[in-house]
């Protein structure tokens, strides 16, 4: 049993450290073409480069480091109270397009369902025309479409 063991940790370490130490291969073919990989070809003299590209990518400047932490700077407070005052401006306009929505659609359930007269200032009434009517209708529809998304 202490044998099994024993291979198993020392194929791990054995793994681990392959996979670690990788080296990085340059040849160029007969045809002149430049290939890159993790084993050289058997028959083209290749290059070990793997040293040479350890710390590619990696820009340590000041200036880089600099410019990276303006674009990605935190708020300010003046950014923060902009945005909550467009928040609650976006919030209000919300409210109030779903208030005109739900108006709306009472205004046409009334003019649908029932015959309709209008009172005027006078407190005389008078029944609404059917074309008269129907300009309503359209023009609660027309606010439905409007205001209801």
């Amino acid at each position: 049993m202490q044998n099994v063991s024993l291979f198993i940790l020392l194929s791990v370490i054995s793994f681990s450290s392959t996979a670690v130490g990788q080296q990085v291969y340059r040849w160029v073919d007969d045809e002149g073409k430049v290939h890159y990989g993790d084993r050289p070809p058997q028959t083209l003299q290749a290059d070990d480069i793997s040293d040479d590209i350890n710390n590619t990518n990696v820009d340590t400047s000041t200036s880089e480091r600099a410019k990276v932490g303006k674009i990605f700077a935190k708020e300010t407070a003046s950014e923060k109270r902009l945005k909550k005052e467009k928040h609650h401006k976006q919030s209000a306009a919300e409210h109030n397009r779903r208030v005109a929505c739900e108006n709306a659609r009472k205004r046409l359930k009334v003019l649908e369902e029932r015959p309709f007269y209008i009172v005027d200032s006078d407190g005389n009434g008078h029944d609404v025309s059917m074309k008269e009517k129907d300009q309503m209708i359209a023009a609660q529809r027309a606010a439905i479409r409007k205001n209801c998304r």
